[in-house]
């Protein structure tokens, strides 16, 4: 991910907070380079995921990131994490 386009998207929008690098590497690491939604091994095929989207108020902060595999990123889209977590659970 560009954290200077996801920063540059946040302001426009008028979003609080900034991500780095780091905070990106930080979190792969404490998900042990495995999605944070399914718990497939990532390896270098990865997406940012804003936890909580944008359009539902969600910050650009470091808290806010998860790393998901991109069927996993794609599918939860603009939906609220709680939505999305169970609609994985059921099977989709």
């Amino acid at each position: 991910m560009d954290t200077n386009k996801a920063n540059a998207r946040a302001r426009k929008l008028g979003i609080e907070g900034r991500i780095s690098g780091a905070d990106i590497k930080a979190q792969y690491e404490r998900q042990d380079g495995c999605c944070f939604y399914c718990e497939a091994d990532l390896g270098d095929d990865w997406h940012v995921d804003h936890y909580i989207p944008f359009c539902l108020s969600g910050p650009n902060t470091p808290e806010n990131v998860r790393i998901a595999c991109a069927p996993c990123n794609y599918a939860k889209g603009t939906k609220r994490p709680d939505d999305f977590l169970r609609a994985l659970a059921e099977g989709l």
